[in-house]
């Protein structure tokens, strides 16, 4: 952690260092990994996302590993792109990834664990937020939307994400253009992205990759579903409540969350959920 930690304030050939260690009791090294650390190549033996340095129990290196091909669903309480990292700290298993942003990761499980962000340790409770997310209100619905606050939050793209109550849908056409609908209200006709988004990509948000529900939520403007988890709209413009605070991601999730959920994914990674009231109810990154 010390070195992983040095690492993030430092740059290797005017880049940022990554790396990633696995700790595997069950493995036997021989060569101290704090003689490696003193080597001038060790900040380019891994990538930070699959492949990994194995040391045993008492810190001595085992083998240089490249995680196994992920498999078709990745664990749901990581993000995406260190699935091959998460599938491999099974068992007894650690795994710590240092990222370009200068971010560590601790998975264990199959699962984020702990992040050290902006100096900050953070312990992910991913049940204990699961359970903060009121809206949708199937598990699957409400994993899904999870998983995909996690991915942006460390994809670092930011975003916003609403879940609409199915008694408060007739009044989004209020606070959303009507072009912005990926199945527009008639008189309105469906824009160019509509059209797009409704056939390259559908409108079952649960069943999409989640690297496309990341993109997705890239998009300038919010994603919006309803309570089933249907997607009403992709990068709507939000008119915003007269005397909104804060930037514009954070005024368009609070005036959405009136109509059930509302989420604000900042650039940073932080993650804030608010209920109808505007009350923040979860908050990670």
């Amino acid at each position: 952690m010390e070195k992983f930690s040095a690492w993030a304030a430092e740059q290797y050939e005017g880049r940022p260092i990554v790396a990633a260690v696995g700790i595997d009791p069950s493995a036997s090294g021989t060569v101290d990994i704090a003689s490696v650390w003193k080597e001038v190549f060790a900040p380019v033996l891994t990538n930070g996302l699959d492949t990994i340095l194995v040391v045993d129990a008492n810190s001595r290196v085992a083998e240089l590993v490249a995680a196994a091909i992920p498999s078709k669903a990745p664990p749901s309480f990581s993000p995406s792109r260190y699935r091959s990292i998460a599938e491999w700290a099974t068992g007894e298993r650690i795994a710590v990834s240092l990222n370009r942003n200068g971010e560590i990761l601790v998975f264990r499980n199959q699962s984020l664990r702990f992040t050290l962000r902006a100096g900050i340790w953070q312990h992910f409770t991913h049940q204990a937020t699961l359970s903060a997310i009121h809206l949708p209100h199937k598990r699957a619905v409400k994993q899904a939307l999870y998983e995909t606050l996690l991915d942006v939050s460390f994809a670092r793209s930011g975003g916003c994400l609403a879940v609409v109550d199915e008694a408060n849908r007739p009044t989004l056409i209020n606070l959303v253009s009507p072009a912005d609908f990926l199945v527009p209200t008639p008189p309105a006709t469906q824009s160019t992205k509509g059209e797009l988004i409704f056939t390259a990509v559908g409108r079952d948000f649960t069943q999409l990759d989640r690297r496309v529900r990341a993109e997705l939520l890239a998009l300038d403007g919010a994603t919006i579903i309803d309570h089933l988890g249907t997607l009403l709209a992709v990068g709507a413009i939000v008119r915003i409540h007269a005397g909104s605070t804060g930037g514009g991601r954070l005024a368009a999730a609070k005036t959405l969350a009136r109509l059930g959920l509302g989420v604000k994914i900042s650039q940073d990674g932080q993650v804030r959920g608010f209920d109808s009231s505007t009350k923040e109810v979860f908050t990670f990154g």
